[in-house]
């Protein structure tokens, strides 16, 4: 997955038994949040047990920010944010400060599934047993060590049998035109055969992978050729872990799915992860559509309005022969 580091947010969700509502505003405001939350930090909660507001900004366009403290958890500080004078996620704590690009938050118990944006599909992301043994033989065991340790999150406590989902909020999809090519090292169309969910090293963290059987390469790295008939594997954010007594925990990342197994997509791919220019050969996806029964499926739930919804329901000859022009005229500028 590609997370841009202007703008990011990752929210640990738990289990609470307290009752403070708490938000996130919005990405383009929380650089801004960020100094006012480090000056009510230096304050102490004098006013009794309880919740209560210290201050309330107004963003405009209807947008306000209420910053709220309590007594019950020791220099605890929550911030409510409404839209178009209604609460939109409630029940944001804030827990560890923040590290950049990133602000934690914790959700407490009276999260409200309804006001939060829709929920991807989750039964599409593939789960991992939390306690699955690493691999006995010493390649692979390394291997697998460089790989996950991209997930682990150094500020987040291990995933608990209290944690309920990890949700991180990034700007993936802010100016991501329909067929994003120039931010593609390869485009690829394929088959996913297999999916599974893996752990971070420090278990912070979870991801999947993906097996894509190749029908066609549309654009290669030409660093990491990819054969035509080649099977590789792609990686993104996210996935479910079931913990020891049974109980699934989601990690997502807004506006991102996960393809399906026997699903046939159109893959955008980018060696970027979490910082700009990973540097290495492995492949995350970026976007990409889903071609079924002639037409073309999202693969991602961005926002009504965006680039990408523009091919939802057209039909894949329209999107591939977009898709071939559009390569040409990047690998041949003056065309």
């Amino acid at each position: 997955m590609l997370r841009s580091s202007r703008d990011t947010s990752e929210h640990r969700v738990r289990q609470r038994n307290n009752s403070m509502a708490v938000t996130s505003s919005r990405a383009s405001k929380r650089l801004g949040l960020v100094a006012s939350f480090l000056i009510l930090a230096s304050l102490s909660c004098a006013r009794g047990e309880g919740e209560y507001e210290i201050s309330k900004i107004e963003l405009g366009q209807q947008r306000s920010i209420q910053i709220l403290a309590s007594e019950t958890v020791y220099q605890a500080f929550y911030c409510q944010v409404s839209v178009d004078s209604k609460i939109v996620v409630p029940l944001f704590l804030i827990y560890s400060g923040h590290d950049s690009p990133a602000v934690i938050f914790h959700i407490g118990g009276c999260y409200q599934q309804k006001d939060r944006e829709e929920n991807p599909k989750f039964s599409r992301f593939p789960i991992a047993d939390f306690d699955t043994p690493e691999p006995l033989e010493p390649t692979a065991r390394a291997a697998r060590e460089t790989r996950g340790r991209k997930y682990n999150h150094k500020h987040l406590a291990q995933i608990a049998e209290d944690t309920y989902q990890i949700f991180s909020n990034t700007d993936w999809d802010v100016g991501l035109p329909a067929l994003p090519v120039e931010r593609s090292v390869a485009i690829v169309i394929g088959k996913v055969t297999s999916s599974k969910a893996y752990l971070s090293p420090d278990k912070t963290g979870i991801y999947s992978e993906f097996e894509v059987a190749i029908d066609s390469v549309v654009k290669n790295d030409p660093k990491n050729m990819i054969r035509g008939d080649a099977t590789i594997t792609v990686e993104r954010n996210g996935g479910r872990a079931r913990m020891p007594s049974g109980r699934i925990v989601v990690s997502w990342v807004s506006h991102q799915n996960m393809p399906r197994v026997g699903g046939r997509y159109v893959l955008f791919l980018t060696h970027d992860f979490e910082t700009p220019n990973d540097m290495g050969k492995d492949f995350y996806i970026l976007t990409g559509y889903e071609l079924q029964g002639g037409q073309v499926r999202l693969l991602d739930d961005t926002q009504p309005g965006h680039p990408i919804t523009s091919y939802n329901g057209r039909t894949e000859s329209t999107l591939l022969n977009d898709l071939f022009n559009t390569v040409a005229k990047t690998s041949n500028p003056s065309n």
